[in-house]
């Protein structure tokens, strides 16, 4: 599991809060996909996602980026 850290507080409408079951992909600092996981605890700023390392990716550490894409 990582913990991730909003980096900004995401405002406006609901449909555009991170929920619990929503997906990321975790990148390193050349864009590389590293692994990707689910939320599955949010405490206010504060993300806990259980993830899987991509075949060539590894664990997340600090300084990587969290991505998460909304359809909406």
């Amino acid at each position: 599991m990582a913990a991730v850290t909003l980096s900004a507080p995401l405002e406006g409408k609901p449909e555009n809060k991170i929920k619990v079951g929503d997906i990321f992909t975790f990148v390193d600092s050349k864009e590389n996909p590293l692994a990707n996981g689910k939320v599955i605890s949010i405490d206010g700023d504060l993300l806990v996602i259980s993830f899987v390392p991509s075949a060539d990716g590894r664990s997340p550490k600090e300084g990587d980026i969290a991505v998460h894409l909304s359809l909406k």
